[in-house]
């Protein structure tokens, strides 16, 4: 079993601010198998996908502002519509689990 571990910022390992911890359970089984250190509040999560992304990066001057303006529009504007997309493509996945559902 793990014991603890800290949060690997800036290249090390780091201990939270409060050094608090939550146990690590494996979903297969339920059984505790190590501890991880708690995030502190200013810790932000990645985006889970590319259109969280793009909400993001509208908000992100910083970001906006590595780039010229009508760079950032033009890349905001492909990558928007590889967004819709993807939404709108249909996998075999899709096809293997809603196509017998269908008269």
């Amino acid at each position: 079993m793990y014991n603890k571990f800290g949060q690997f910022i800036y290249g090390k390992w780091q201990p939270s601010e409060k050094n608090e911890t939550y146990e690590v359970i494996n979903p297969a089984t339920e059984e505790v198998i190590g501890k991880a250190q708690k995030a502190g509040k200013d810790v932000k999560k990645l985006p889970l996908s590319l259109g969280e992304a793009l909400d993001r990066l509208k908000e992100d001057k910083v970001s906006q502002s590595a780039m010229r303006d009508e760079m950032y529009k033009v890349f905001h504007w492909y990558k928007n519509d590889e967004w819709e997309k993807f939404l709108g493509a249909t996998t075999q996945w899709d096809l293997d689990t809603y196509l017998d559902c269908l008269p």
